[in-house]
């Protein structure tokens, strides 16, 4: 997990880390390279595709397509949560997603995400202009929910 701002909770980082690499990683044996399961950050004002405030962070995550279907993405979610609310102090977390791709927006609202707006985007990999929905979640939201 990276925070965009250099710190962040390197213990709980590793032990999610670690959690994932055995549950989900490609590794037949210990010489062969590691496949990533995915990645997942935080992303600071003006660096991503969401407007937002100075103490916001959007949330960024990937899962490469061996590991659909399992979980991965929701549980990094929440855990990203957690780090951003608690150890950072964020004030919200923002992500933004296709509108074609349903099961992101489903994660997002297992998490508490409510959606803000739909809007046209270009994805940063391949230029194409596509449709986002934008969702945010708040400390607020967030603290209501943990009680």
């Amino acid at each position: 997990l990276a925070d965009g701002s250099g710190t962040g909770d390197a213990p709980r980082r590793r032990t999610l880390l670690d959690r994932l690499t055995d549950r989900f990683a490609d590794k037949p044996d210990a010489s062969a390279p590691l496949n990533p399961v995915g990645s997942i950050g935080l992303i600071p004002p003006g660096k991503g595709n969401c407007l937002m405030g100075p103490n916001d962070r959007e949330i960024g995550c990937w899962v490469a397509a061996p590991f659909w279907g399992r979980g991965i993405a929701p549980e990094a979610t929440r855990e990203i949560i957690r780090h951003g609310f608690c150890d950072l102090g964020l004030s919200a977390l923002w992500v933004c997603s296709f509108v074609e791709n349903a099961k992101s927006a489903r994660a997002q609202e297992k998490n508490g995400f409510r959606l803000v707006r739909v809007e046209e985007a270009k994805n940063h990999v391949t230029g194409a202009v596509r449709t986002q929905q934008v969702s945010v979640l708040t400390r607020e939201e967030w603290s209501a929910r943990q009680a």
